[in-house]
């Protein structure tokens, strides 16, 4: 079932005039996955995503929500043992508001955004430390096995060329 289109920009109210890279977004009637089609495949993800992170969201996006993250880490808490310090990554950490959720609840948070961008608008602006971001993709991301304790994939499957492979590195 086609859902639309998908820009690699904001795409406001009217879409239509736009000018950018786009792709249709389909759900799979069966599984209800939902995923572009065809997958878009850049000369390089800068062609994507290599735009200033105030032109792909709204201003108030940037500010810090309190409640950002919020019901996904009660349930995480609810679920395992949760104590102060445990490790969390985030893969595809954006501007980085999920990694500082994670980090005021008490989580020792490290992540990756492959987006220049944005990894400078998560550094600058909303104040991540560069030792605990990198600038990377999945597949060129480095971390030691068994590191996390908790990983998250916010927004991201859909942007990937090999989402299993990508999920299978992030469980080792």
């Amino acid at each position: 079932m086609i859902l639309g289109k998908r820009l690699n920009q904001s795409q406001g109210r009217n879409p239509a005039n736009k000018i950018g890279i786009t792709t249709t977004i389909v759900k799979c009637i069966k599984c209800g996955l939902i995923y572009p089609n065809p997958f878009p495949i850049p000369e390089k993800l800068s062609d994507h995503y290599g735009i200033p992170a105030e032109h792909y969201w709204k201003d108030d996006y940037f500010i810090i929500d309190p409640t950002y993250f919020q019901s996904e880490i009660q349930t995480l808490k609810s679920l395992s043992n949760f104590r102060i310090g445990r490790r969390a990554f985030d893969i595809g950490a954006g501007i980085g508001k999920c990694m500082i959720s994670l980090a005021n609840a008490g989580f020792d948070v490290y992540g990756f955004e492959p987006s220049e961008p944005f990894y400078k608008k998560a550094i600058e602006k909303m104040k991540i430390e560069p030792d605990r971001l990198q600038l990377a993709s999945i597949e060129n991301s480095n971390f030691p096995p068994d590191h996390f304790d908790f990983i998250t994939f916010g927004a991201v499957l859909e942007h990937l060329y090999a989402p299993s492979a990508s999920i299978q590195k992030a469980m080792s």
